[in-house]
């Protein structure tokens, strides 16, 4: 697939547009037994917020938000940038193929201040139910369905996540 040199940043999801056509599902560790809360909003300020608390009881411990895209949104891209903010946690984002049970991550550290976060698809790391195999196949853009957000830092306080926007970028 050709890039034009206009798409080298290609927005993906931008929350200050009208309407936006992705949606967004939480999924936390209810899927097993887990206990911990976390819900998404759009804010009056065109952002999506997602926020809740963990819990370690029941062997949990993680929340997260994911949005499916269209089939070969990101082709022929080498990674996402991220516009966050959050409450100086960690956190990861996430991508997904059509492979159930499997994501790639990165983690990267809040800020209370808005600040862009670069995602080489190359640095993400295959988690299969959240076990992180030695060797794994790296994603490529084109296998790429969906993509989110996860906290699983073992911190039982609330948590907040702010993104303005997720772009597609070419290096």
């Amino acid at each position: 697939m050709e890039i034009k040199s206009r798409d080298k940043h290609r927005i993906i999801v931008n929350f200050g547009e009208p309407v936006n056509s992705f949606e967004w599902m939480v999924v936390n560790d209810n899927v097993m037994g887990g206990i911990s809360k976390g819900q998404v909003e759009r804010t009056k300020q065109e952002t999506m917020k997602f926020l809740g608390r963990l819990s370690l009881k029941n062997n949990g411990g993680f929340s997260s938000v994911r949005s499916q895209i269209p089939d070969f949104t990101l082709a022929g891209y080498d990674g996402l940038m991220l516009k966050i903010r959050g409450d100086d946690r960690y956190y990861s984002v996430l991508v997904t193929t059509l492979e159930r049970g499997r994501t790639w991550q990165t983690k990267f550290k809040t800020s209370t201040k808005w600040q862009i976060v670069k995602v080489p698809f190359k640095k993400m790391q295959m988690s299969v139910m959240g076990w992180r195999p030695n060797v794994s196949p790296k994603i490529t853009g084109n296998r790429i369905r969906a993509i989110g957000f996860i906290i699983a830092d073992k911190n039982e306080t609330p948590f907040t996540l702010e993104v303005d926007w997720i772009k597609a970028y070419i290096d």
